[in-house]
């Protein structure tokens, strides 16, 4: 089984990616299913740093999801 999703943006945290993902997981889920390995892929992904603002995101949550890729403690 599988499935898709389209990003509304471009994205580069996992805190952002990761509703989608488990969104996806949700819909191909198989109730009383065992499974041992799951997994997803990722493509058309454009370089670090080429971030396109949103119109309805603050700049400060944009910049928090960013330290918290780079480890750093400031936000």
């Amino acid at each position: 089984d599988a499935a898709q999703c389209h990003l509304p943006r471009a994205m580069d945290t996992e805190e952002e990616i990761a509703p989608f993902a488990r969104r996806l997981f949700r819909q191909i889920r198989k109730l009383n299913a065992r499974y041992t390995q799951v997994g997803f892929g990722l493509w058309h992904l454009c370089p670090s740093g080429v971030l396109q603002g949103s119109l309805f995101e603050s700049p400060g949550r944009t910049q928090r999801g960013q330290e918290l890729q780079k480890g750093s403690k400031h936000y």
